[in-house]
């Protein structure tokens, strides 16, 4: 909501006193309730998409997953709020080189780990040398052994 909210208050500040009008559905914005009731109403249009299904389809890199040659992670969290679990691609639109790996938590990119608020751990910046070090040639993953 936080987002949203903000989101909505960017186009209260820079469009309502465009004249002419913007080309888009501005009402429609500030009324929504959704992310993609957004969508529908500001972003997709004023980037040329039909509308937010058309925007998601069409800006999502999942249609390139398949091709993919070079050892690739993709690291997500299940209680991302902005990318529910049924849009994770399911094995068989992956390529062999691409490792998924699913955490319960981790929200939106925050993999933040640790007992005390006031000394977090950023995991996934531990998980990404740790993979290349798997994935890259020794002589180069040895050198990210002075990566903390």
């Amino acid at each position: 909501w936080h987002l949203l909210t903000k989101l909505k208050s960017s186009v209260r500040r820079k469009y309502i006193a465009l004249s002419p009008p913007a080309p888009v559905d501005l009402r429609g914005a500030i009324r929504a309730r959704s992310f993609r009731a957004f969508d529908d109403a500001l972003t997709a249009p004023l980037h040329g998409f039909r509308d937010a299904a058309d925007y998601y389809a069409r800006s999502s890199s999942r249609q390139y997953l398949r091709a993919i040659q070079v050892p690739t992670l993709i690291v997500q969290a299940t209680d991302d709020p902005f990318l529910f679990p049924a849009a994770l691609p399911p094995p068989d639109e992956l390529s062999p080189s691409v490792t998924l790996e699913l955490s319960p938590q981790g929200g939106h990119v925050g993999f933040v780990a640790g007992r005390r608020p006031w000394a977090p751990r950023y995991w996934l910046e531990e998980r990404i040398p740790d993979y290349l070090r798997t994935v890259l040639p020794k002589d180069v993953g040895r050198d990210l052994n002075a990566v903390p």
